[in-house]
């Protein structure tokens, strides 16, 4: 388990590739419950409250794990599908809480008439590179491609999620002004 820690963290740090971690499909399994615990720990503690995060939650996985099976068999990698999830899964598992009690913070101030604290919107902001930079550099590792294609299709299956969940869920509720 420390050794794995130590490759996620290597992972985060762009030092390993998604190819240092065990293909093992238990070992995704739990990587994916780790991932939904730490999501809905921390939506339900500092995300908005009418966030509909377990939906929001499914998608995310469901989408995530089918289009990278389809993207993976279409380029003849199949065999990289379950290093490539557990990487991406375990990076989100740590991002994803220290994400959301910001951008609730930040919902929150917007919402109160508030102007969003510069420095918190800065450090969100700066995550949120940060983990897609992440999730560009196992795609690429995963697929063989060159940076371009990798940004492409980290795009594309964040395209993809966002559009199941408006057809699922429709569009979320615009906030009273």
């Amino acid at each position: 388990m420390r050794a794995l820690l130590g490759v996620i963290v290597d992972i985060i740090l762009l030092r390993r590739g998604p190819e240092h971690v065990p293909a093992s499909p238990a070992l995704l399994a739990v990587v994916i419950a780790v991932y939904a615990a730490a999501v809905a720990i921390t939506a339900s503690l500092f995300g908005p409250s009418e966030q509909r995060w377990a939906i929001e939650l499914v998608v995310a996985i469901t989408a995530t794990l089918v289009f990278y099976q389809l993207a993976l068999t279409f380029a003849k990698k199949r065999e990289r599908f379950t290093q490539t999830m557990t990487a991406i899964f375990a990076v989100r598992a740590i991002f994803t809480p220290l994400l959301i009690p910001m951008m609730g913070a930040l919902l929150a101030a917007m919402k109160g008439g508030q102007p969003a604290p510069s420095m918190l919107a800065l450090l969100l902001l700066a995550g949120m590179i940060w983990n897609f930079v992440i999730d560009v550099r196992i795609v690429r590792t995963a697929f063989e491609w060159p940076t371009p294609g990798a940004v492409m299709m980290v795009i594309a299956q964040q395209l993809v999620m966002l559009a199941i969940f408006i057809m699922l869920v429709g569009t979320p509720p615009t906030p009273p002004a």
